[in-house]
């Protein structure tokens, strides 16, 4: 408060600002303009104490515009002078050249609410030059990858919580059994920004997995729901670059994929094959590395990583290797400015994802694994405390190994909250 450019406090950050008490209109308290007592240092203004002041003889009003006048008025007992005690902290604004307020001052700094002479600004103006103070001082919104959480941007002390619907349809089957498999998820993801650098993630996975098939008997469905495996792991921010304009940032991120989900389920031709079951059984790691390039219009998330599956049950997944690509360009507004409350994002992200043969009873399953890779187009709604988001995931190459179901495509959609943590 009233420090000036180089970060070094004033001796004098203080300083009366005299508003009158009694008068014409318009001014602070109804009356004309109030003046600072002592001068400002290198364009910065000390931080105002209150104090009003009145004209003892009405008759010979007049307005005094600097702090000098002020003074003689009041040794000349012309002006009675109050002082409350209180220490004001009050917004300064910059007018630049051209500027409909200015009235041919150039860069001329005043406290935010103040008047010109036979002006006041406490109208409709006013309203636009506050909603500008509080777009410039709240966090800057973000945008972020949809299909991925890696990349989640999250601040210290910032909780950010993302609910997704996600639905899966696999139906190209090259057998005669014709299978269709359907799948509805709910994955709640939490992030939590612990230190400037580090933020720890959570997903918590519901989802209904149904799998319908053609028999002797005619069509049949075997399905289950429930809880999935919980993956927890954390980011750390190895490299960063601030610019004034845009942020650059390197982050491996690594944790465990953990068995909370059933294995066991059953329907009535015997137990669920175990891919359609809620859980694998195992411990698994994940690791990589992330990174994002942020400017003022748009955003490029990256990550690449791997999953590294155990056995469970005699049954083990096959490991992964992932990557992703996301690129959010901002389309509206074009042009910032003040008094705009949220933005719209274009979304086109890319996925690939390549899983080894699934072993059972440490015997390669031929009709497992395989390499996808998915183009995917979405939109982003941003605001300063949520986001809207879809995509659309589209494979573009679909290579299952053996008599695999190939995909036909992926839809998402959510939302996101930043929440300010209490400590």
């Amino acid at each position: 408060m009233g420090l000036p450019a180089e970060g070094r406090p004033r001796a004098n950050v203080t300083g009366p600002r005299v508003s009158r008490s009694r008068g014409w209109v318009p001014g602070p308290l109804g009356f004309q303009p109030g003046v600072f007592t002592i001068p400002w240092e290198r364009g910065v203004p000390p931080a105002p104490g209150s104090g009003s002041g009145a004209l003892t003889d009405a008759r010979a009003a007049r307005e005094p515009r600097s702090a000098a006048e002020v003074r003689r008025g009041a040794d000349r007992g012309e002006i009675a002078v109050e002082r409350p005690g209180m220490v004001i902290n009050m917004p300064m604004l910059t007018w630049p050249p051209g500027d409909d307020t200015n009235e041919g001052r150039v860069n001329e700094t005043r406290p935010l609410g103040s008047v010109y002479t036979g002006r006041c600004l406490m109208t409709r103006t006013t309203a636009v030059l506050c909603a500008m103070i509080v777009v410039a001082w709240a966090r800057p919104a973000h945008s972020g990858p949809i299909t991925f959480l890696t990349a989640l941007p999250v601040a210290q002390g910032q909780a950010v919580i993302r609910g997704q619907y996600l639905f899966i349809r696999a139906t190209d089957d090259p057998t005669s059994a014709d299978r269709e498999l359907t799948v509805h998820g709910a994955p709640l993801a939490i992030a939590v920004g612990a230190t400037p650098r580090m933020a720890i993630f959570a997903v918590v996975p519901i989802a209904r997995k149904s799998m319908t098939i053609s028999t002797p008997q005619g069509r049949i469905t075997r399905e289950s729901t429930g809880l999935g495996d919980i993956v927890a792991f954390a980011r750390y921010t190895v490299y960063k670059v601030d610019a004034v304009d845009s942020t650059f940032r390197i982050a491996p991120f690594g944790g465990l994929q953990l068995p909370t989900g059933n294995t066991d389920r059953s329907v009535a031709l015997g137990r669920l094959p175990r891919p359609l079951q809620p859980g694998s059984g195992s411990w698994d790691a994940l690791g990589g590395v992330t990174i994002t390039f942020q400017t003022k219009e748009w955003e490029l998330d990256a990550d690449a990583g791997f999953r590294k599956t155990t056995e469970a049950e005699s049954f083990r997944f096959g490991d992964e290797l992932f990557a992703d690509l996301s690129f959010q360009y901002r389309v509206w507004p074009r042009q910032l400015g003040g008094g705009v409350p949220a933005f719209l994002f274009a979304v086109v992200e890319t996925n690939l994802v390549s899983q080894g043969r699934h072993r059972i009873a440490d015997i390669r399953d031929p009709d497992s694994g395989g390499t996808r890779w998915d183009v995917d187009l979405g939109l982003q709604y941003v605001t300063s405390s949520f986001i809207l988001e879809g995509i659309v995931q589209v494979p573009v190459v679909d290579d299952p190994r053996g008599s695999g179901l190939r995909s036909d495509l992926r839809v998402t959609a959510g939302a996101r909250w930043n929440v300010a943590l209490p400590f």
